[in-house]
């Protein structure tokens, strides 16, 4: 709103609108101003919903949420926005923001994050799924977590939690780098790190990458890491003669989120697998990533392809566009009932009705002062 148009001291009337013709067009410009404003309201949407909305959301029997989209970027869409609002929420309710990430898939969509001015990353602190510990590809995670978002988003070296590797003045084996990191998870405050049950570490938010087969986190089907549970968090592993150190199947279920993603054609079996019919996740041991059911919400991020061989009878729960278990988890503060009724009426009618009686108002006092200025009152 322009200066002029903002006076409403009378003595200034005949200076501001000297004639009729100046009065109509300016009245004009100015209704003009308000109808836009009643479209925007009309259109309004959150603005940190999900960026890429998905184009099915579902519950499967167990709790756990299925998003299908169209194709594999907006996966990586999804990730962005997910751990964006996930940051801003634990951020602002205990102070601090705890995420774990792996590599690849889970790790690469992160770069976008550094244009959020959204998340204050001194209060950010990186966690890693898994690690290798020996060889060539030691730390491989931690490398490139620091090159793809760590170090340009600016998260402090002290908070940035990476796993040891085996070195003449560390552990000399995977095991003894297991227990040193899980030392280190378990030393975290609790505003940091919470406990779930049993008293295992848990994470904000917990991003995992899936393969074809099953695995997640370097936990592979049928192996001994997935059936060794109760409060060990850090588990050695050692597969392909590459040695490692992995994070157990309770610390992933003790996450307070879990997002899973498996984008291509070729999950499409491991994801039947994983939520088809009635499978239980907790002794779905062919399966690893299907096991993963976390303490709040456990999220799958899926391509109409990658989710191809699931049915009606697979997705039993539709989530509606708009209800509030639809936008819950995808913004960064809580909501309730009463403002997802609002929204899902869709037409504004509430704030136009306040708008209009605010303009009604204010074109009375313009109108009388251009009356009282040419002597017509």
């Amino acid at each position: 709103m322009s200066p002029t148009i903002a006076c409403t001291d009378l003595g200034y009337a005949q200076q501001l609108l000297p004639r009729a013709s100046h009065f109509r067009e300016t009245n004009r410009a100015f209704c003009s101003r308000k109808a836009q404003n009643f479209r925007r309201l009309r259109n309004f949407q959150p603005q940190n919903r999900i960026a890429t909305e998905p184009i099915k959301s579902f519950r499967i029997k167990d709790g756990r949420q299925v998003l299908i989209v169209k194709e594999e970027s907006q996966v990586s869409d999804c990730v962005v926005a997910l751990v964006e609002s996930a940051a801003r929420s634990a951020i602002k309710s205990k102070g601090a923001f705890s995420l774990s990430v792996g590599s690849g898939t889970t790790v690469s969509p992160l770069t976008r994050l550094a244009a959020s001015k959204h998340i204050d990353w001194t209060k950010v602190h990186v966690f890693f799924g898994n690690e290798r510990v020996a060889g060539d590809t030691a730390g491989k995670c931690a490398s490139g977590a620091m090159e793809v978002f760590v170090e340009i988003c600016g998260v402090p070296v002290g908070n940035i939690h990476k796993m040891p590797v085996l070195n003449s003045q560390g552990p000399s084996t995977p095991a003894e780098a297991a227990r040193l990191y899980e030392k280190e998870l378990f030393s975290q405050p609790l505003h940091i790190l919470s406990r779930a049950a049993g008293g295992v570490p848990s994470v904000d938010l917990l991003l995992l990458g899936t393969g074809p087969d099953g695995h997640t986190g370097s936990l592979y089907h049928d192996s001994a890491q997935i059936k060794t549970r109760g409060s060990v968090a850090c588990l050695p592993v050692n597969t392909a003669g590459k040695q490692g150190v992995a994070m157990s199947i309770d610390y992933m279920c003790a996450a307070k989120t879990a997002v899973l993603s498996a984008a291509r054609e070729a999950h499409a079996p491991m994801v039947l697998t994983a939520l088809g019919g009635n499978v239980d996740a907790s002794t779905n041991t062919s399966c690893p990533a299907g096991m993963v059911k976390s303490r709040e919400k456990t999220i799958w991020l899926l391509t109409e392809a990658s989710a191809s061989l699931l049915d009606e009878n697979d997705l039993v729960g539709e989530v509606t566009v708009g209800t509030r278990e639809y936008f819950e988890g995808f913004l960064s503060s809580p909501i309730n009932d009463s403002s997802v009724t609002a929204s899902s009426r869709g037409d504004g009618t509430e704030q136009a009705i306040k708008m209009a009686g605010s303009t009604i108002g204010f074109l009375g006092i313009l109108f009388l002062g251009f009356m009282a200025s040419n002597g017509l009152l």
